[in-house]
């Protein structure tokens, strides 16, 4: 088994999805085999599934895969991931659910949930769970991004300026950060010597960026 099982997924990793696939069930179908072993293999056939546009088997081994080992977060994120590439998000929001009842304390399960809820315009439940995971990960930076994002959306800009504010002061090196808080603040009404401060920001990291000037301008 685990030869087979090492077999399909360098096969997997090599683009020969049909080979994997059938050496992957071939563990996956083993009783004798420990359930973490064959939730892996049911992964790696999920993973093939997916790699063939075959939605409806990936869904259905990588399920599996999660009721073999329900404590390995990357499954749910690979389901996840297979339901959202098929534009259903809410579904993907559930096996996210799933998943951060099991391992609260993933912060790559929190993130992916934040997103498929704001793709479904779930925007309310996405600010609550990414407000949660900021709070209790401060240092989950993109968060914050995606925080900001989902209040803009909901009409609440003072809040998104916050939210920026708070991740400029914990990561001043984040990418494009104080063009984004500059955005923001200009967004919210707040007085243009606070956007004007923001964007000397911006052009002291990123003098060649062309939106610090059309800003500005």
């Amino acid at each position: 088994s685990e030869s087979s099982l090492s077999l399909a997924s360098l096969e997997s990793m090599a683009g020969a999805q049909s080979d994997a696939i059938e050496n992957a069930l071939r563990v996956e179908k083993r009783m004798d085999v420990e359930p973490s072993r064959r939730a892996a293999a049911a992964a790696v056939a999920g993973e093939g599934y997916a790699g063939k546009g075959a939605a409806s088997k990936a869904i259905e081994q990588l399920t599996k895969a999660i009721e073999l080992a329900p404590n390995v977060e990357d499954y749910y994120l690979r389901l996840a991931r297979v339901r959202s590439s098929s534009k259903d998000y809410r579904g993907a929001a559930v096996v996210l659910e799933q998943g951060r009842r099991v391992i609260p304390e993933s912060t790559d399960i929190g993130l992916n949930l934040g997103t498929n809820l704001s793709a479904a315009a779930d925007y309310r439940r996405a600010i609550d769970v990414l407000a949660e995971l900021i709070t209790r990960f401060p240092n989950t930076f993109q968060a914050y991004v995606q925080l900001a994002d989902n209040y803009r959306m909901v009409g609440e800009l003072k809040r998104a300026s916050e939210v920026l504010h708070n991740l400029a002061v914990l990561q001043p090196q984040f990418p494009m950060i104080h063009i984004m808080c500059a955005q923001a603040l200009h967004e919210a009404g707040a007085p243009y010597d606070a956007v004007f401060e923001e964007l000397d920001k911006a052009e002291k990291a990123s003098p060649s960026d062309p939106d610090v000037f059309y800003l500005r301008g």
